[in-house]
């Protein structure tokens, strides 16, 4: 790699700035003054200070670049670089805000279509071990899908409670898609809820000194994560994927391991970039897919990050229907509103607040 990929390759995307600070900061890294004139620095330092200048410009193709866009590995490792930087903070909770947003199929043939549903999730992780952990939820509502959907909904007499293209105990399954329905719980957070279980189909747990000791290294974090019993219909490469996510959106590990969850994504096979998208939520990243392991019939994933925060906005699934399954088929998004340390005591969530 020559020294101007390495620059490239560590540059977060910004807004256009001003022309004229453009023109200042290439006048400063690229003006030569005689060979006299110039005082004697290293390869390395010269390097590093044009990459302080592009950051703060902007400035993402440089003279003799090629400008070929960040691939998807590139866009993870400049987030590890932006991660590591964030700054140690403390309260009495770590408190994430997450909405889950899916897409499936509702009604009964022939009459069937798709409806998007939107719920807040909040966690509540207590400092103090004494204390207990919370997990708060309330419905955000939905709509259908497409305007094709909405007129196959209007037939099924526009129904707030619908009905899922499957039966149970002989009756169609129901899910509520109104607003509201607030509740607050006491959890365990050592119990990684909803990400999957052991293949006696006990609760994966991660316990808080684990948390606490998590490795930054990425090959440490690989053995690290895989070294507990994981149920086998899930691939090993998509169990890293999952325990990521989960540690990158919901828990107060260190920016030294946040950093090390990134470093280990990007060296999965299968890496690549969607270039700068809009999130669910319209805010402005950069998209990565990661490819399933080969031959397993799992779902790429996809992330969505601030590469200049080094914070994870959000990730999931486009989905993809299965022949002779009739039932949620994607795409399926979880949207990091905030992760952050609070003084604030539990409390259900609010529909107003997103």
């Amino acid at each position: 790699m020559n020294d101007l990929e390495e620059i490239r390759r560590l540059l977060p995307p910004a807004a256009a700035p001003d022309p004229s600070v453009v023109a200042q900061a290439r006048a400063r890294m690229f003006t030569q003054a005689p060979e006299s004139a110039r005082p004697k620095l290293g390869r390395r330092l010269v390097i590093t200070a044009a990459i302080g200048a592009a950051v703060a410009t902007g400035i993402v193709a440089l003279p003799g670049d090629s400008g070929k866009p960040l691939s998807g590995r590139d866009v993870l490792l400049v987030a590890a670089t932006q991660a590591a930087k964030e700054p140690l903070a403390t309260g009495k909770y770590y408190r994430t805000r997450v909405i889950h947003q899916s897409t499936e199929k509702f009604g009964l043939a022939p009459n069937t279509y798709h409806y998007d549903t939107r719920g807040l999730a909040e966690i509540w992780v207590a400092a103090d071990p004494a204390k207990p952990d919370h997990y708060g939820t309330v419905r955000l509502g939905g709509k259908p899908t497409t305007p094709a959907d909405a007129e196959a909904w209007k037939r099924d007499g526009s129904p707030t409670v619908l009905k899922l293209p499957m039966m149970i105990l002989g009756q169609p399954a129901m899910v509520d898609a109104t607003p509201g329905g607030a509740k607050l719980e006491t959890v365990n957070r050592e119990d990684v809820i909803g990400y999957g279980s052991t293949p006696d189909g006990k609760p994966i747990t991660f316990t808080r000194e684990e948390w606490a000791a998590l490795p930054a290294d990425p090959a440490e974090l690989k053995a690290f994560l895989l070294n507990r019993p994981l149920a086998s219909q899930v691939s090993q490469k998509d169990w890293l994927i999952r325990f990521a996510m989960y540690f990158l959106s919901e828990f107060p590990v260190r920016p030294e391991a946040r950093a090390g969850l990134f470093k280990m994504l990007a060296g999965l096979d299968g890496v690549t970039s969607d270039g700068p998208v809009t999130d669910p939520q319209g805010r402005k990243g950069m998209g990565v897919t990661i490819a399933p392991e080969p031959g397993r019939n799992e779902t790429p994933h996809k992330l969505i990050v601030d590469t200049n925060t080094g914070k994870l906005l959000s990730y999931g699934s486009e989905g993809k229907a299965t022949p002779g399954v009739d039932g949620p088929q994607g795409p399926y998004w979880e949207i990091v509103l905030s992760a952050e340390w609070t003084n604030d005591e539990p409390k259900p969530p609010s529909t107003a607040t997103p």
